[in-house]
């Protein structure tokens, strides 16, 4: 059959062998991982920026103290600041 040392010696050059396949494997997912979480984070940051920048200009509208006082002040152009928050909503 086969001499023991030679076994050992094919066990040993074929076990470095799977060892190795396997370190570059374990790598390979590690990396694929890192890739897709990045891509996962990179998506809810796009995706959280752009459900809010709608909301966002009508809150800065509806907060905005000086906008407010001015809008009060009898004898400004109303249709001047409509104009404005229509501006503001279309961005």
């Amino acid at each position: 059959m086969i001499d023991h040392a030679d076994r050992m010696a094919a066990t040993e050059k074929y076990e470095i062998k799977v060892q190795e396949l396997e370190q570059k494997e374990e790598k390979e997912a590690k990396l694929k991982e890192k890739q897709n979480q990045e891509q996962r984070e990179l998506q809810d940051r796009t995706d959280a920026f752009v459900s809010h920048v709608r909301a966002l200009t009508q809150k800065m509208y509806e907060e905005d103290i000086d906008g407010e006082i001015m809008n009060q002040i009898p004898g400004l152009n109303l249709i001047l600041f409509f104009s404005f928050k229509q501006k503001l909503q279309n961005i």
